[in-house]
């Protein structure tokens, strides 16, 4: 009877020291490749600084309405916003979208909202913002 439950308390407390000193000392150990892991000490971005260098356009997105943070990023790069469409979408958290471009940064934002789709006149710089759904067509002027 000893036997049993000397086996039991052994295998109950084998999973507890079976990790390896380094794996808790070290957690880098074992990675080759130094773009997998990022500064923890002094971390300004959190992508890679080969990803960020193409990224000309960063768009801060604040909690609120998504017609207010497209007009107040558009105003901030030179870009005026023609809106057709209901002001009923909002942004629930903070954040921060980038992309090689104005409007591949708003793709990436309105991407989000389904029934929203985008024009752009890059000449003007003017961007179009329409409602497609059911019964709904993008009207213009």
């Amino acid at each position: 009877m000893r036997k049993y439950i000397l086996c039991g308390v052994a295998i109950f407390l084998f999973p507890l020291v079976a990790c390896a000193i380094w794996q808790v000392s070290d957690p880098t150990h074992g990675i080759h490749t130094k773009h997998l892991m990022s500064n923890q000490l002094n971390v300004k971005r959190d992508i890679p600084e080969q990803w960020a260098k193409n990224n000309c356009c960063d768009v801060d997105i604040y909690k609120g309405t998504v017609r207010s943070n497209v007009e107040r990023a558009a105003t901030q790069y030179g870009w005026y916003v023609l809106w057709r469409a209901p002001d009923t979408d909002h942004v629930l958290v903070n954040t921060r979208i980038a992309g090689p471009n104005f409007p591949a940064t708003m793709n990436k934002l309105l991407g989000h909202y389904p029934k929203l789709r985008t024009r752009y006149n890059m000449q003007l710089k003017t961007m179009e913002v329409f409602t497609v759904g059911k019964g709904h067509m993008p009207y213009t002027k």
